[in-house]
């Protein structure tokens, strides 16, 4: 029974990750193919910023909720509300300041489309953070084919 759950997870979280790099894929290739060169440069600018950022809205608070829910799973709803309220602040404050910065950002790689772009995903920032506790805390608990899904 353990094999086969171990090996049911493992194709679940390869297939998951088939499907993240073949839409990562197909989004440069839409980008560039409906916004040339310069979109798409405008993309990958973007899309640094929101990686870097998207590590510190969760403040690694998900790591926290993974290991404290594997080894406490009888208390996974508490410890899952108590990462989400911790890392509340640091998602939403993540988002207001890219949206601060985000002028001065566009200023210094002198594109205004760039601006643009990160006034557009910042309040990405604030959810990415918390989905992030969300599915450490599927992790958690060994619920890989829901994690996989998730991701």
């Amino acid at each position: 029974m353990m094999k086969s759950k171990i090996a049911a997870d493992t194709v679940w979280s390869y297939a998951a990750f088939a499907v993240m790099a073949a839409g990562g894929l197909a989004i440069n290739i839409v980008v560039g193919t409906v916004f040339g060169a310069t979109g798409l440069g405008v993309f990958g600018q973007v899309m640094a910023i929101f990686v870097i950022a998207g590590h510190v809205s969760a403040a690694g608070l998900h790591n926290a909720t993974f290991r404290s829910i594997a080894l406490a799973p009888e208390a996974a709803a508490g410890i899952l509300t108590s990462g989400l309220a911790a890392a509340l602040p640091f998602a939403l404050g993540t988002a207001l300041l890219a949206l601060l910065c985000a002028p001065a950002i566009g200023r210094v790689l002198d594109s205004p489309a760039t601006t643009t772009a990160i006034l557009w995903m910042a309040p990405g920032l604030l959810f990415f953070g918390l989905n992030k506790i969300g599915l450490a805390a599927l992790n958690g608990l060994s619920l890989m084919q829901r994690h996989a899904t998730g991701q």
